[in-house]
């Protein structure tokens, strides 16, 4: 059986607001970070796509 929690009308509103708060935060952080987050993003491709095609090449299954 789920429990539920009393339902504060106010703390409900105080919640919406920080979430929101947190949502811009977060959005901005992503848009100053975008550069080095697809760096990031190609390094980590490469590096799969490299261990993927040395697995395939040799076939040894104890690369993974």
């Amino acid at each position: 059986m789920f429990e539920t929690i009393h339902y504060d009308p106010q703390l409900s509103q105080k919640a919406r607001e920080y979430l929101r708060q947190l949502e811009e935060i977060f959005l901005a952080e992503q848009r100053e970070n975008r550069h080095e987050m697809c760096e990031v993003l190609l390094y980590l491709n490469n590096l799969i796509t490299t261990h993927y095609c040395r697995y395939h090449e040799d076939g040894d299954e104890s690369l993974l």
